[in-house]
């Protein structure tokens, strides 16, 4: 009789320290500039409802503040980055709701908000469930930042990238313009977009869509 071995998710195989070292690398220069983009992202819009898909450690929480916004939906699907999350900002105790979740098999989970933001999320969703999660919440605002890249590989150079080799299976090709064709089919209109540009060839593209009045 043979043991079945059970699938483990890759997000839940990459420690929290091993990601945010990478992403903090001079090379990879993506936490804070993801942080940055949290700041204006939380700051553009009026919202008393938030979800933040793929939250980790809870980047760019510190602009979160708790007189505007009543509840915040902390998504992801490694229940220790949530547990980090929570820790790191206890002011946020009274409002911070987090979702450990799978959003490619249970974003009919997720609860309707004011403002949805997916920072380096749709490329591990795939546009099928990413649209999924914005049906499931009905936002009046979505704020996405989609990375794209010259460089053949997905995962910037870092003495930690091996770590997210496993990842390469979950990546979706997901282009600015795609992504625009597949919300405006979901009655979703570009109100914002902006290039950010990275090391190594890469940058940010950042798309904030509104719902249209026939959503």
């Amino acid at each position: 009789m043979h043991e079945e071995t059970e699938n483990i998710h890759p997000w839940l195989e990459i420690p929290l320290s091993i990601y945010e070292t990478h992403m903090s690398q001079s090379q990879v220069g993506q936490l804070s500039t993801l942080n940055a983009c949290m700041q204006d992202q939380l700051n553009t819009y009026v919202a008393r409802t938030v979800t933040v898909l793929g939250i980790a450690g809870g980047n760019g929480l510190e602009h979160v503040d708790p007189k505007k916004i009543s509840t915040l939906y902390g998504v992801d699907i490694n229940a220790s980055y949530l547990k980090e999350a929570a820790r790191r900002h206890p002011e946020l105790e009274t409002i911070f709701v987090p979702l450990c979740l799978d959003v490619t098999t249970q974003a009919q989970e997720l609860a309707r908000c004011d403002l949805l933001i997916a920072n380096l999320v749709v490329e591990y969703l795939g546009y099928a469930a990413f649209l999924e999660a914005v049906q499931a919440t009905r936002p009046t605002f979505v704020s996405v930042v989609i990375q794209l890249q010259e460089a053949e590989t997905f995962v910037s150079e870092s003495p930690m990238k091996s770590s997210f080799d496993c990842l390469e299976t979950l990546l979706h090709p997901i282009s600015a313009e795609g992504l625009g064709q597949e919300m405006d089919k979901n009655a979703y209109r570009l109100i914002h977009s902006q290039h950010i540009p990275l090391p190594n060839h890469k940058w940010f593209v950042r798309l904030d869509f509104a719902a249209r009045e026939d959503h």
